[in-house]
């Protein structure tokens, strides 16, 4: 699969609107001050290889319901995987969840290690880091690598947990190793119901967010908000914009950013398109010069599968470079279930595996 994409820098001025509803102290004169840009650039991105078989699935009990939101990161020729999952008593309650990690020499087989951390079925012998149970809700998570932050921090993950005010707002922890995750912090406080994509670039913490174009949660269709901020969990994030809709079909909803940053002029952004007809989810591509500005191909990127991922596929915030230059890894979840099914039916539990495919950029 190729595609041809052309994208045009038109980078107008951007203010953040200064009605911050944090009760910290927030970054309000923040202000994108950039200049109209004329240039077209040409990006031509094939699909090499894909995963017919799932990476990672569901086979523990803490799982036994679904596998979520999910990552995956490589840091020091170690491969790295943070994943959401829930038993059947989370089915009905999206922030019941465990975060779970498991770790790769090869990015290719993958172990859940025991971690030892959080008791679950009266032992501790799992792979949770966190419970959303003992931290008031864990939902919509992202791993991020800060290597801008001292080494005590350098892991940066960001969750939702639910709010009466608006739904759900954004929270933060730090890390030294990805495992042992500590001071939470308030970071938005605003509304982003699915998994929130953030990393450090250029000077600058960026965070992309679901908003509702009907201005609030379950109103108009999903689309994706953009915040910033110099700094992470000091201040909070100012109320995000919007930067990208469907406005030309009235009946798909973009369900989450899944955003990576490929250079300083290239961004990729692999929005799943939800139809309301089908109720299934497939993956389009957009691109972008600065990771504002973003136009959004008008076809499928990643077409469904045949098996573990034949009804949705929501691909993971991030791209990991390969052995080829300018080839890049990329993981996603993959559903064999419609988006809205019950999930109390026995015959959706289980649902949810991780799959994997390269790109090359060209």
């Amino acid at each position: 699969m190729i595609y041809s994409c052309y994208h045009k820098d038109i980078q107008p001025k951007v203010v953040f609107p200064k009605d911050c509803l944090c009760s910290a102290n927030c970054d309000l004169n923040l202000s994108l001050d950039n200049q109209f840009n004329n240039h077209t650039t040409s990006i031509q991105i094939t699909v090499q290889e894909r995963s017919e078989h799932p990476l990672i699935s569901v086979d523990r009990p803490w799982e036994k319901a679904r596998i979520n939101s999910t990552v995956v990161l490589r840091v020091k020729n170690k491969w790295q995987m943070w994943y959401e999952a829930s038993d059947e008593a989370g089915l009905l309650d999206n922030f019941s969840t465990y975060l779970c990690y498991a770790e790769s020499t090869d990015g290719i087989t993958w172990i859940k290690p025991f971690l030892n951390k959080v008791t679950y079925g009266n032992n501790t012998n799992n792979n949770i880091v966190i419970s959303g149970l003992e931290i008031g809700g864990l939902h919509g998570i992202n791993v991020f690598y800060d290597r801008s932050a001292l080494e005590n921090s350098r892991y940066k993950l960001t969750f939702i947990q639910p709010n009466a005010a608006a739904f759900s707002w954004v929270y933060g922890m730090s890390s030294a190793d990805g495992i042992n995750f500590t001071n939470p912090v308030l970071l938005l406080k605003a509304n982003s119901d699915t998994q929130s994509a953030s990393f450090f670039d250029k000077g600058k913490y960026k965070l992309f967010v679901r908003l509702w174009d009907g201005g609030s949660p379950g109103i108009g269709r999903r689309t994706i908000g953009y915040s910033e901020n110099t700094n992470f969990g000091k201040t909070c994030f100012p109320m995000p914009i919007e930067i990208l809709a469907f406005d030309r079909y009235m009946d798909r909803d973009l369900y989450n950013s899944a955003i990576c940053k490929i250079r300083d002029d290239l961004y990729l952004m692999f929005p799943s398109v939800l139809y309301s007809s089908s109720d299934t989810t497939v993956p389009y591509l957009a691109t972008s010069s600065d990771g504002l500005n973003f136009n959004i191909r008008d076809e499928e990127f990643l077409p469904l599968g045949k098996s573990f991922d034949s009804k949705g596929i929501y691909i993971c915030p991030g791209a990991i470079p390969g052995e080829k230059e300018n080839e890049y890894i990329i993981f996603y979840l993959g559903t064999s279930v419609l988006h809205g099914s019950d999930p109390s039916i026995q015959s959706n539990l289980g649902a949810g595996a991780i799959g994997w495919f390269k790109i090359l950029i060209s």
